[in-house]
């Protein structure tokens, strides 16, 4: 099957592939799967143990995407303000997946529907420390 693929060690570069095996568990640790694949590597710019952010053409995620800018880190989670009412915003905790053309994969803690703030989230922030 073929696959498409970026690393943020090499801002700018796509690559493209062929699976040849997937893991058949997940890593409880990392929530990653090991597959093994045949990539050209003519310019050595790949390196073992890289981690990267796959696309598999023709195969999408259940996971709903927002704009990167909607999620934020605060200590080791990440965070997203949702609109619960007009007017009145509420922080919370979401599991994110790779980030993409400018969005990012949420895959727990957003419901589908939800509304979420995409500009001045830094600032709601500070206003709650």
């Amino acid at each position: 099957m073929p696959f498409r693929f970026t690393s943020s060690a090499l801002p700018g570069h796509v690559f493209t592939g062929r699976i040849d095996r997937v893991s058949e568990s997940i890593d409880p640790n990392t929530h990653t799967v090991r597959a093994r694949g045949t990539v050209a590597n003519p310019h050595r710019l790949l390196k073992a143990e890289m981690y990267v952010d796959v696309e598999i053409p023709g195969h999408r995620s259940a996971a709903a995407s927002v704009p990167a800018r909607a999620v934020f880190l605060l200590g080791e989670k990440h965070y997203a303000f949702v609109e619960e009412t007009p007017g009145t915003f509420v922080r919370h905790e979401v599991r994110v997946a790779a980030e993409q053309d400018a969005r990012v994969l949420v895959t727990g803690g957003l419901r589908a529907g939800q509304r979420v703030v995409t500009d001045g989230s830094i600032l709601l922030q500070q206003l709650l420390d």
